[in-house]
């Protein structure tokens, strides 16, 4: 029986989905997981993995193509020698009108966000710093003549996608920044995660201890936990300014050695080492402020998925010990029951 391979719905609106490369052949082995090709849509480019062991066969779209969401467009089979079915004809998938069905916390993921392969490494003031966009972004840039670097200097939150052009349209024309500017410009690096780790362990606190939590004392426990262990912190005492949209929150000494359900508080005036913003009731997916004295790292949401961003400095951290916070972060987000027990 061979198992059906379809342009997945990756998004809200979307509609079609542009294969930008096919990574499996027709008649490769593939495996559960395997990442069969790359799709692009307006907001990023995604791997699509196979959900079937098998071989791949009956490949009806290349690498280029505009497929509509749901149509057929390969098949896996059982046998190397069934690769050459042919495809039967396909539907456009029906939007879904029931609640969706709840998957096992251990099932494979259909797509992965991976950024844009070989992205475009543009200096800017001099450095390194790499521009993170959606291709159709990229694309619309360079045909319009629109210069990206513009949204960087500004402090516009990446990655940045086609609606964001319309910002860049309006900017008043402007010599480009200077060094001494871009300069005082942080690091960023953002990061998606999937909200059922947090929100399940939620429901089991409540459930099995009857125990209430707000979301950001789990952010706050992994923010210093995963900052610990970027700097080798050891014993010392790290302090966590928890804020909210407007920088109006509270500092909390160690969160990750407390209870959950109790969280010390610092002294206001304590100097913090890490600056943990809630936007999850925001509208706003990241930012980036003037006059921080320590790295900062915002938590939002959009629809199932957190949306995490860390900005720093390099005198604040390395890259090396950014990678690590925000992986080991993120991280911990996905299973927090593995980590708290």
């Amino acid at each position: 029986m061979a198992h059906e391979v379809i342009m997945p719905a990756l998004g809200m609106a979307q509609e079609t989905g542009k294969i930008v490369s096919w990574q499996k052949q027709a008649g490769d082995a593939v495996k559960i997981g395997d990442v069969l090709m790359e799709v692009e849509t307006d907001k990023a480019v995604m791997d699509v993995e196979a959900l079937a062991d098998g071989y791949l066969g009956s490949v009806s779209a290349a690498e280029g193509d505009d497929v509509p969401v749901g149509q057929v467009i390969a098949l896996i089979s059982n046998s190397a020698d069934a690769t050459s079915d042919v495809l039967p004809v396909a539907s456009p998938a029906i939007p879904q009108t029931t609640e969706p069905a709840i998957s096992l916390p251990t099932a494979p993921s259909i797509a992965k966000t991976a950024p844009p392969k070989n992205p475009s490494t543009l200096p800017i003031n001099g450095t390194d710093a790499k521009i993170f966009a959606s291709p159709k972004a990229r694309r619309l840039a360079k045909e319009q003549g629109l210069d990206l670097e513009r949204l960087v200097a500004l402090g516009h939150p990446q990655p940045y996608h086609a609606a964001d052009l319309e910002t860049l349209r309006n900017l008043p024309a402007t010599s480009a920044p200077t060094a001494q500017q871009g300069a005082a410009l942080p690091n960023q690096i953002t990061a998606r995660v999937a909200t059922k780790g947090t929100q399940d362990f939620l429901k089991w606190m409540q459930n099995e201890g009857n125990v209430t939590l707000a979301p950001s004392a789990i952010w706050a426990a992994f923010a210093a936990a995963a900052l610990r262990s970027a700097l080798q912190a050891g014993d010392d005492e790290l302090v966590i300014s928890l804020l909210d949209l407007h920088a109006e929150g509270r500092r909390l000494t160690n969160p990750d050695r407390a209870r959950l359900s109790f969280l010390p508080e610092s002294d206001p005036d304590a100097r913090a080492n890490l600056a943990l913003r809630d936007l999850s009731a925001s509208p706003i997916s990241s930012l980036r402020l003037a006059g921080w004295d320590a790295p900062s790292l915002s938590i939002a949401t959009e629809g199932d998925t957190y949306l995490i961003c860390l900005d720093f400095t390099p005198d604040q951290l390395s890259d090396a010990q950014a990678i690590q916070l925000i992986s080991e972060f993120a991280d911990r987000l996905t299973d927090p029951l593995r980590h708290l027990l």
